[in-house]
């Protein structure tokens, strides 16, 4: 970040992608305390691994698509 008030666009927005297996581990927690379901999986590591790897594939593809069309974006 610049000195205090030189303020920069850059200093606003992280252009950097998303981690899709953060963004899993974020979805999957507050996927339990929304739900206040038990039996649901508490964490990602805790889902069967082909549920894992469907959620990274499409959490993936999903940032994939809005960094696409953010970067076509006049």
């Amino acid at each position: 970040m610049t000195d205090f008030a030189d303020f920069e666009p850059a200093d606003a927005v992280d252009t950097d992608p998303p981690d899709p297996l953060a963004l899993a581990r974020l979805i999957v927690s507050l996927e339990r305390a929304y739900s206040r379901d038990p039996d649901r999986a508490a964490t990602f590591e805790e889902l069967h691994p082909f549920e894992r790897a469907l959620r990274l594939y499409v959490i993936a593809d999903v940032i994939g698509r809005l960094t696409r069309q953010w970067k076509n974006d006049p």
